[in-house]
């Protein structure tokens, strides 16, 4: 795959849609709990995760939901649209986070080379760090954005597309990954919903440049699964 660079439309219309969001009133705080999952040897003992979106716990069995109003979380349901931000401006200390690991590409741009395990990018706006497009990484300032989670048509699945920061910046998008399709949701209640990408679920990983661009670094299968209660 070529390296390119193309406009950031894509980039306007979702800070177009957290600014819609932010607006709504009727925004309904939720828990959200992502699965985990991970494969053990023949007696048990943790091996590797399989699952590439997960919860900032990094422990094998142990749950650690994210609900919207504590621990600067904020986590709602505005409309059919859920979003979750692991860091709130104006409130401290931010502590949680989302793992987001890169460990399986499909694809990757001209110039990346994922053999050693490790692929670290900066951002374009100076934050400390980096992100590993090759590996896992603990993402301090994440949002997750699935549209239509709580759409009457949840046959349609909902689009879902991730903003990663490497340090909480309520100014700037450091970078995106955007899934290619929408994803199934189950409806478990009237308020309670789970949304699922398997190993066919392939994003598209993007740098957000200060121009207004945005570089693609490579398309990578995401699977995970979460648990959204209103």
């Amino acid at each position: 795959m070529r390296k390119y660079v193309v406009a950031v439309a894509a980039t306007a219309g979702i800070l177009a849609t957290v600014g819609g969001l932010r607006a709504a009133g009727s925004a309904i705080p939720t828990e959200d709990t992502f699965r985990d999952v991970y494969m053990t040897d023949t007696v048990g003992n943790f091996v590797a995760w399989t699952d590439r979106i997960r919860s900032d716990s990094d422990a094998p069995g142990v749950i650690r939901s994210y609900r919207g109003g504590t621990e600067c979380v904020r986590s709602d349901v505005s409309g059919s649209s859920l979003f979750v931000r692991t860091a709130t401006n104006g409130c401290s200390p931010n502590t949680r986070a989302l793992t987001v690991d890169f460990s399986d590409p499909v694809s990757l741009s001209a110039g990346v080379d994922c053999a050693g395990g490790s692929y670290l990018v900066p951002d374009a706006y100076g934050d400390p760090g980096a992100l590993n497009i090759c590996g896992s990484n603990l993402v301090p300032d994440a949002r997750f954005i699935a549209s239509s989670l709580f759409a009457r048509a949840s046959a349609n699945g909902t689009p879902l597309t991730l903003v990663l920061n490497l340090a909480p910046d309520f100014q700037h998008n450091q970078f995106l990954l955007e899934f290619e399709q929408n994803l199934p949701i189950t409806v478990l209640s009237p308020t309670r919903r789970s949304l699922t990408g398997s190993t066919l679920s392939i994003a598209n990983l993007y740098r957000i440049s200060g121009s207004n661009k945005k570089t693609l670094f490579g398309q990578y299968r995401m699977p995970f699964q979460v648990t959204v209660q209103q």
